[in-house]
């Protein structure tokens, strides 16, 4: 289970300003559109990822059953700051775990030596995510960027279309199939940073 103590608003993997020059639209007359795109290619990625990317504070309950558990897997990653662990109402001090920030796993220590979680409940109270854009690995806001200039261009046109040729019958080439709906570009800009399953 877990819960936001601290939660942040903002959820743009990207800036407007960003996306204007990318477009080269100089006046502010589709801003209000534009950042609407923005909102929606933010929260596609997001989904697709299974992540939340913004910079928040959360409580996570963990409940720890048979032989124990080995390291702890949190939810949010990569995690900025461990604020506490109390495990069983017992609060842990540094010397009681090690953490891969990177990765948001919890390894339990005792004298300096890995063992298994105990059974019970261990709360983790955690600040984890971006600083929203300017923090973000360089393929996620990209692929954010590509989406919305798909968005704003293609219009009702589906943006999977690689050419098409109007002369005589005509014929249309189009992408690979994808499941996800994105074009190869993006979903290989955004793979790396995919989480298996959501939390």
């Amino acid at each position: 289970m877990l819960t936001v103590t601290e939660a942040n608003a903002d959820r743009r993997l990207t800036r407007l300003d960003t996306v204007k020059t990318e477009l080269g639209v100089a006046d502010g007359a589709s801003d209000e559109k534009l950042e609407a795109l923005i909102d929606q290619a933010s929260d596609v990625v997001a989904r697709y990822c299974n992540r939340v990317f913004a910079l928040e504070t959360v409580a996570e309950t963990f409940r720890v059953q048979n032989h124990g558990a080995h390291g702890l897997t949190l939810s949010r990653y990569p995690v900025v700051a461990i604020i506490s662990i109390v495990e069983n109402d017992t609060t842990l001090t540094t010397d009681d775990y090690e953490a891969d920030l990177e990765t948001g796993i919890i390894e339990r220590l005792r004298s300096d030596r890995v063992m298994r979680w105990p059974c019970g409940k261990t709360v983790v109270t955690y600040s984890a995510g971006f600083d929203l854009p300017d923090g973000l690995p360089e393929g996620i806001e990209r692929a954010t960027i590509e989406l919305v200039k798909q968005y704003y261009a293609s219009g009702d046109r589906d943006p999977l279309v690689r050419s098409e040729v109007v002369e005589g019958a005509g014929s249309t080439d189009y992408f690979s199939p994808s499941t996800t709906g994105f074009t190869p570009e993006v979903e290989g800009l955004l793979e790396p940073h995919r989480k298996p399953n959501g939390g």
